[in-house]
């Protein structure tokens, strides 16, 4: 997939990346051996005036943005990779410095490091991106460093090491500043290892998600016994205003009301029939609201559910959404706080059951997708994909066995 150096909410998910384990204690003498380290000037040293040889600034231009080599600031070296914003996006904006990576080295081992020093960011790290010639693979492989927020001094963060899939034909790594604030980038470095240890397996633990004190707050607010819980095989957001926009493996999705509406596409395990069978049981779609960004922070959004009638790829777009039914399967109003949030569809679940339908997953979008943007309404939630600081925060599928 191409992206443009314009616009860099192409290069990430729309309001967040991934995130993953500090690497602080773990930079081993493998990765200071620079043979390892397949990026190009991974200290952006001053080799001429204009440009940072091997990198180009992916950016939405904007006054109050300046991406420039910062001769005066450095953890190593003579310069470091420099971004700092001040403009407010009307949309959510990543702007960063990238590399692409030609030579792929199919089947190996790598892990991305860096030195990052942030001041007042909204939010900043590393990301490395796995590339197809494929337009509607999107991305085959995705890894960052964690997400570094408000004012800290230069410190070393690392990705989970990841194993490039051998039908990458590019990589591109990016060094982003999302949102308003400055940040400082130093030896960038995507080194082959052999270590496996930090392996993810965002998607294989979700049950975990519910911990103990999640059991408890779930139990009381949904007045039951949590007896099964049930990870998402996939999910997705799609935008209408980007309508081809398809980067459905990333650690976020989220509705929102403005510009003909964002929205979700969610697919949970198989219910086993077991459980499904007995009729007192209840089925929850939990999601954590961690953003509630837009001018309608203060108001309430009725959310419509509705059945997806074929299957469909994770990295799905608006424009070639998959079909889904016209009647409304469920229905909840949200409030636009940060917590959980618990849509009823044990009716749905029960019936789909019943009627032995197949299980392609059901949308969530707002009843009104068509909000002035004095009004909108805005929540932005971790996806099944989600590490890091928000690994326990999952969305999943719980099944109830209410108080007698």
């Amino acid at each position: 997939m191409q992206y443009s150096r314009s616009f860099a909410f192409l290069a990430f998910a729309l309001f967040l990346f991934a995130v993953s384990t500090n690497g602080q204690d773990n930079y081993s003498n493998e990765s200071q051996n620079r043979d390892t380290n397949l990026l190009k000037n991974p200290g952006a040293e001053p080799r001429s005036i204009d440009v940072i040889d091997g990198w180009f600034p992916a950016h939405v231009p904007a006054k109050g943005l300046r991406m420039w080599r910062d001769t005066e600031t450095s953890k190593t070296g003579e310069g470091s990779f420099a971004i700092e914003n001040t403009h407010e996006y009307d949309h959510p904006v990543c702007n960063n410095w990238a590399q692409t990576i030609e030579n792929v080295p199919a089947g190996s081992r790598l892990r991305l490091i860096a030195y990052v020093k942030t001041d007042n960011a909204k939010s900043a790290g590393v990301c490395v991106q796995c590339i197809s010639d494929d337009p509607k693979a999107g991305f085959l492989e995705f890894a960052a460093t964690p997400t570094i927020r408000g004012t800290n001094n230069w410190n070393l963060y690392q990705s989970k090491s990841f194993v490039v899939p051998p039908k990458t034909t590019k990589i591109i790594v990016r060094a982003s500043l999302c949102g308003t604030g400055s940040v400082r980038f130093d030896d960038i470095r995507l080194d082959k290892t052999e270590s496996d240890q930090d392996t993810d397996n965002s998607t294989k633990d979700v049950p975990k998600l519910i911990n103990e004190a999640h059991h408890k707050q779930f139990e009381s607010q949904l007045k039951g016994k949590i007896v099964h819980t049930l990870s998402l095989k996939k999910d997705c957001m799609v935008l209408s205003y980007i309508p081809n926009w398809d980067h459905g493996q990333v650690d976020n999705i989220a509705i929102a009301s403005y510009k003909g509406g964002v929205r979700v596409l969610i697919r949970w395990e198989d219910v086993p029939e077991s459980v499904v069978a007995n009729s007192k049981h209840r089925f929850f779609v939990a999601l954590y609201a961690r953003d509630n960004k837009g001018p309608g922070a203060s108001k309430n959004g009725d959310l419509n559910v509705y059945e997806i009638l074929e299957d469909w790829p994770e990295r799905s777009s608006f424009k070639n959404q998959p079909k889904y039914s016209s009647k409304v399967a469920a229905t909840v109003t949200l409030t636009n706080d940060k917590a959980w949030k618990f849509i009823d569809v044990t009716e749905f679940v029960h019936g789909q059951a019943k009627d032995k339908r197949p299980n392609n997953g059901v949308v969530l979008r707002l009843a009104d997708e068509n909000v002035p943007p004095k009004d909108s309404f805005h929540l932005g939630f971790p996806s099944r994909e989600a590490i890091g600081e928000w690994q326990d925060l999952r969305p999943a599928l719980l099944v109830v066995n209410p108080n007698e």
